[in-house]
């Protein structure tokens, strides 16, 4: 599959460091990162009206079909500190050149695990619940 552009600058810059994951369900495969924007760099931030914040959360998700192609997708859900306090995401769709993914966008107050809750309904498919934790790290 080729990834969005966006999944794949986040997911080369921070694959040593940060949660990139992947689950399958069905015909569809969802790729996902959680991180914060800190190092981002300049040029992406800028394309994508992203913050250069450790303050400032990213969730990246695309979704592939059984043939590795690139399929739209609508995503809700939550995240939850550890101790259950709510942390709003917002989440905007993002096509480039046919390549589609959804970047939520969060607010990281303090270090500590964050718990995601999202729903992923890729298009011609039935929602998919997918679940993780992520550490995040403030300096």
């Amino acid at each position: 599959m080729k990834l969005p552009r966006l999944l794949a600058i986040l997911l080369s810059v921070f694959a040593a460091s940060t949660l990139a994951g992947e689950k399958t369900s069905g015909n569809f495969t969802i790729h996902y990162n959680a991180l914060t924007a800190a190092a981002l760099p300049a040029t992406a931030a800028a394309r994508y009206g992203i913050s250069r914040d450790a303050q400032q959360g990213l969730l990246v998700i695309a979704v592939s079909d059984r043939d590795g192609r690139n399929v739209a997708a609508t995503v809700t859900g939550k995240a939850t500190s550890l101790l259950g306090h709510a942390v709003p995401l917002a989440f905007r769709n993002l096509d480039e050149n046919g390549e589609h993914s959804s970047l939520g966008r969060f607010t990281v107050n303090e270090s500590g695990s964050l718990r995601f809750q999202l729903e992923v309904s890729p298009q011609g498919g039935a929602p998919i619940r997918l679940d993780f934790v992520q550490d995040f790290v403030l300096d």
